[in-house]
């Protein structure tokens, strides 16, 4: 706990890169100042020339944020990927390191220098960045991205071990990030593929949602809730709702994803949860179909080689800005094959609006709350 409140308070890493090419994206926002940093810095054993680097170190509200050039990012096992179709740039920590190459011999620098906010989107480890309203936002100084990488970034997202004090500054090692499998969505579609990309950074997002579920001539409307704890080895999506319909006793699923069984992009363990012992085979019947479709939501999600999953997919409609997708989806469990998962993407505010997921007699619905 000490070591988060001091890299919170006292310094926060971050990224810049620079595209391959030499092509980066253009900024466009409100014009800002940074100081650069005289502190020092140590990244993966090698100290760092601030002052005469072309992309030095800034600091921006008193937070530090770093330059990672083309060269540095892959000094740090980070890629990028600009699209400029799209304008979209996303960025991966992918564990494999390259050659350490100075940026150096560019005259010294000391004082301020002007930043901006850039405007166009970004995706960190397949999360979508909501830019305007981050405390420390991401930056962009003479064409090149700035991410700040505050606990959540450094160590949550990215996996990395780091130590600061007064005599040696910031230092960062990233030689213990276990590479993970690629979790870009894949399925053909370029269109499928970028609506892919929201409806799983809202699978990683803690939100509230009003739900349905009907089926068997009954209905029951409920308040959900998903929370997500993230840490280099383990991944863990949560669900509670009220009242719990899914099962007697119940109040959530969970479902866990690590590394070793291919991460956000392999099978993750589902969990249940309630009153009384866990062990009772009365608690949960996974026999039957409205326990599976509770499963089937903790499974809606399509990262990397889980795009695999989908047997067949429609663009059913596409106006003012909601484009609504249907997919048809392979989850063979305790007897049950597959369900059917229809959801609408808001394209303007990177949300989706509605999520529907049909088995053979249940009709689960979702939407903001």
């Amino acid at each position: 706990m000490k070591q988060k409140r001091i890299l919170s308070m006292a310094l926060s890493f971050a990224l810049c890169l620079t595209l391959l090419g030499g092509i980066a994206p253009k900024a466009q926002a409100e014009s800002l100042r940074a100081s650069i940093v005289t502190a020092p810095v140590t990244l993966n054993g090698q100290k760092i020339d601030n002052r005469s680097a072309q992309y030095p170190l800034l600091l921006y509200r008193n937070i530090t944020y770093f330059p990672m050039t083309y060269h540095l990012s892959r000094f740090m096992g980070v890629t990028a990927d600009w699209s400029e179709s799209t304008r979209v740039l996303r960025i991966a920590a992918t564990g494999e390191r390259g050659p350490y190459v100075p940026d150096t011999g560019h005259g010294a620098k000391n004082g301020t220098v002007p930043v901006v906010r850039p405007t166009y989107d970004i995706i960190l480890n397949d999360a979508y960045i909501n830019n305007a309203v981050e405390n420390w936002p991401i930056l962009n100084y003479k064409g090149v991205t700035y991410f700040p990488l505050t606990y959540r970034f450094a160590a949550d997202l990215f996996g990395w071990q780091y130590q600061w004090d007064a005599e040696n500054g910031l230092r960062i090692d990233t030689s213990s990030v276990i590479v993970p499998n690629p979790t870009e969505p894949d399925t053909g579609s370029p269109a499928l593929d970028a609506a892919l990309v929201i409806l799983n950074a809202e699978y990683l997002s803690e939100r509230s949602v009003r739900g349905a579920i009907s089926g068997e001539g009954e209905e029951t409307t409920f308040t959900g809730r998903f929370t997500v704890y993230r840490q280099p080895d383990i991944t863990q999506i949560n669900f509670t709702a009220d009242p719990f319909p899914f099962f007697p006793r119940g109040s959530g699923y969970s479902a866990v994803y690590i590394p070793q069984w291919g991460g956000l992009s392999g099978t993750p363990q589902l969990g249940y949860s309630g009153q009384g012992s866990l062990s009772d085979p009365l608690m949960v019947d996974e026999t039957q179909e409205k326990v599976y479709i509770g499963e089937c939501l903790m499974d809606c999600q399509f990262m990397g080689k889980r795009c695999e999953k989908i047997t067949a997919y429609d663009l059913l409609s596409q106006k003012d800005g909601l484009s609504e997708w249907e997919l048809s989806v392979a989850f063979e469990r305790n007897g049950f094959t597959g369900y059917t998962a229809r959801f609408t993407i808001d394209e303007g505010k990177h949300t989706v609006a509605r999520l529907v997921i049909e088995t053979e007699h249940y009709t689960l619905a979702l939407s903001p709350a």
